[in-house]
């Protein structure tokens, strides 16, 4: 699939700054994180993808960037998927503190909601779950 995408790019350049090519690549690093890992037993297998988290968040961040500065209004609601869930997957997931609260302020700056997710209820929640976390480190 990534291959047969990134010859489409190739061929067509112009295709390579679109939100759908954006979202598209953003999809493709969270199902291959999600591949790469869903067999593992034991979550410090997250530990390995510390770049590829960083890479989830910078790319959702450049996304939302760019989709609200090409909007006329604010985007408060598409049916789409988008980066709600990778960032919450980030901010679940990814065992860095510096990269899952740089993730959840992500989800709770820009309000919105992809289909059924919303992304200041998936702040919240991942707030709440990383103090749990946080509290029974220590």
């Amino acid at each position: 699939w990534k291959y047969c995408f990134d010859n489409f790019l190739e061929r067509n350049p112009e295709q390579k700054t679109s939100l759908a090519t954006a979202l598209l690549d953003l999809a493709f690093m969270t199902s291959n994180l999600h591949l790469g890992t869903a067999l593992a037993g034991d979550t410090t297998v997250y530990d390995h993808y510390t770049k590829e988290f960083v890479e989830i968040v910078d790319h959702c961040e450049k996304t939302l960037i760019s989709l609200h500065k090409k909007a006329d209004h604010k985007v408060l609601f598409t049916f789409d998927s988008g980066t709600i869930l990778p960032l919450y997957f980030t901010a679940l997931s990814c065992r860095d503190p510096k990269i899952r609260r740089r993730a959840i302020e992500i989800l709770l700056a820009w309000p919105r909601r992809e289909g059924v997710s919303d992304s200041l209820f998936a702040g919240k929640t991942a707030e709440w779950v990383v103090r749990i976390e946080e509290e029974n480190m220590e």
